[in-house]
């Protein structure tokens, strides 16, 4: 959409609520500004406005729109891996959720405790809370959820080194978002198939090899257009990333491709996400005997280090045994 002309709009409607002591007002126009922030990957100005409509929403004892304030800052907290913060939101949305019998926002919980334990890399947490979020979004039939779940599962297994029972739930993403025809879901299911192949192409023999990382190349090709097309920023510097990863392995490095990703994951302060890039790309330049891998190397364990990301750091510890 056309995010500059809507944060005009809320902006202007925001300043007429102030004028006239709108509460209420204020604090939906806070929670469209943050929701228009966080779609643009600036989580940081997502949490900011987020924090000022909770303050209002809860002098005005405002529960269905703390219940979305709740889980809002809880998705921006944890995209800014900021964990702790964001299991405080989860916990304080989970309590509302059950008074008000709303299933969805349990739901909707359950995805974002989801996210945040992946990324600390209890896998097997992940998938019982994701497991529990598809379960009420398949009953209420809500399709973008579900595909989203599914992307983010597929996720999942490949950080846990799975791809194989990662492939079903990627396919299963991006046929939803073919019979919906929702670009933002194709794209989630884009980059969770064309990691998929191109893990599950390691040790394959070579022409079986070849033929799995073209069709990562393909899905991941038209993720990095899409990503742009839609802004969705985080998406490209994942796909990006991925893309780098993939052309490693067709013997064609695009350093560009890394560097990009870097550069795209630090303006929008995605600490996991830049790790990893900055994690992968060190391997890459480590195996080539290149002098600046340990700088990148550091950096990304640094990184995992500082947010909690154990299972990125195991997965460290675990390629550098190998490499010796």
């Amino acid at each position: 959409g056309d995010y500059a002309q809507a944060r005009y709009h809320f902006e202007n409607a925001l300043a007429a609520q102030q004028d006239i002591d709108d509460l209420y007002g204020c604090a939906r126009s806070h929670n469209n500004l943050g929701y228009l922030a966080q779609l643009q990957s600036d989580f940081a100005t997502a949490v900011d406005h987020y924090g000022k409509a909770e303050a209002l929403a809860r002098r005005l004892n405002a529960k269905y729109i703390l219940t979305s304030l709740y889980l809002n800052a809880a998705y921006s907290y944890y995209q800014l891996d900021k964990y702790t913060e964001a299991t405080i939101e989860c916990n304080s949305a989970l309590a509302l959720c059950e008074e008000m019998g709303d299933s969805l926002g349990l739901a909707q919980v359950y995805d974002t405790l989801g996210q945040i334990a992946g990324n600390r890399g209890d896998y097997k947490d992940s998938l019982q809370y994701f497991e529990k979020a598809l379960l009420i979004y398949r009953e209420q039939e809500n399709h973008y959820q579900v595909g989203n779940s599914l992307a983010n599962v597929a996720l999942i297994y490949n950080a846990a080194e799975k791809p194989q029972l990662a492939k079903d739930f990627a396919l299963e993403a991006l046929t939803i978002a073919q019979q919906i025809d929702l670009p933002k879901l194709r794209l989630e299911a884009l980059i969770a198939l064309g990691e998929t192949q191109l893990l599950l192409s390691v040790d394959l023999p070579k022409n079986e090899q070849m033929e799995l990382l073209k069709i990562s190349l393909q899905y991941i090709s038209e993720a990095c257009q899409l990503a742009e097309d839609l802004g969705c920023v985080l998406e490209h510097g994942m796909a990006l990333r991925i893309r780098g990863e993939t052309s490693v392995q067709l013997d064609e490095i695009e350093h560009n491709s890394f560097q990009q990703s870097i550069a795209i994951l630090e303006s929008i302060q995605s600490p996991y996400e830049l790790g990893r890039t900055l994690a992968r790309y060190g391997k890459v330049l480590y195996q080539r005997n290149l002098p600046q891998a340990n700088t990148y190397l550091q950096r990304a364990h640094e990184i995992f280090r500082t947010i909690g990301a154990q299972g990125e750091l195991r997965r460290m510890t675990a390629s550098n045994e190998r490499s010796r």
